[in-house]
C-alpha cells in the first residue's frame, strides 16, 4: 500500500513539473511573438536573445547563432563590446542589430544643454562603420554570450508547427506510458493470480 502510495505521489509530481516546464516554453514562445510583432529581441528576467541574420560580425559571431543581450543603460558599455541596437534607417530599419563598440563619443545636445552617449559601431565583416550613431533610444543592450547550438532551437521553437509536434509527441508519449503502465499492472495482476490457484 505505502509502495502504491509513493508510485502517485511521484506520477502527480512528475505530472505537474512537466505542466510548469510546458507553460514556461509557451509563455516564452507567446514573448518572443509580442517582442517581435514591436521589433524587439525578447526579454526575460533583464536578459533578451536574438537570432543573427546576416554576416556583418563573422567570423566572431555566425549567421543563425543566438546571442544573448544584458540589458543596461548605454554608459555601461565599453569599446570593444558588442552593442545590440535597433537599426533607425535603410535596410536595417526596425532590424536588431548586433555589431562592435568602435568609439564613444559625449555630444551636447543644443537645446537642452545635456550630455548624451553616442556609439560608433561597426560589423567586424564589414569595411567601414555604421552611418548613424547608436543613441540611448534605440539602444539595447550588449551582447555576452551567443551559440551555434541555441540558434538551431530557438529557430526550431519560433515555427508554429514546430510546436504542434512537440504537442503531439507530448501526448503520444503520455498515452504510451499510461499504456505500459497498464499492460505492467495487469500482468503483475494475472502472475499474482496464478500463484493464488
Amino acid at each position: 500500500m505505502e509502495k502504491n502510495k509513493k508510485k502517485h505521489i511521484l506520477s502527480i509530481v512528475g505530472f505537474c513539473l512537466s505542466l510548469v516546464i510546458f507553460a514556461f516554453a509557451l509563455s516564452v514562445f507567446v514573448i518572443t511573438l509580442n517582442a517581435r510583432a514591436k521589433n524587439r529581441p525578447t526579454e526575460l528576467f533583464g536578459y533578451s536573445f536574438a537570432i543573427v541574420a546576416t554576416g556583418s560580425m563573422y567570423p566572431e559571431i555566425n549567421v543563425g547563432e543566438m546571442i544573448i543581450v544584458k540589458s543596461c543603460d548605454i554608459s555601461e558599455i565599453s569599446v570593444g563590446e558588442n552593442a545590440v541596437f535597433v537599426g533607425l534607417s535603410g535596410d536595417y530599419k526596425d532590424k536588431c542589430i548586433v555589431h562592435k563598440v568602435e568609439k564613444i563619443e559625449t555630444v551636447e545636445d543644443e537645446t537642452t544643454g545635456i550630455d548624451s552617449v553616442h556609439l560608433i559601431t561597426k560589423g567586424v565583416n564589414n569595411p567601414e562603420a555604421d552611418f548613424e550613431p547608436v543613441t540611448s533610444s534605440n539602444f539595447i543592450g550588449k551582447e555576452v554570450y551567443h551559440s551555434a547550438v541555441l540558434g538551431a532551437i530557438m529557430q526550431f521553437l519560433q515555427n508554429p508547427i514546430n510546436w504542434l509536434y512537440i504537442l503531439v509527441l507530448l501526448i503520444t508519449l503520455f498515452v504510451v506510458i499510461y499504456a505500459i503502465k497498464r499492460i505492467v499492472k495487469y500482468c503483475k495482476q494475472q502472475k499474482n493470480e496464478e500463484k493464488e490457484q
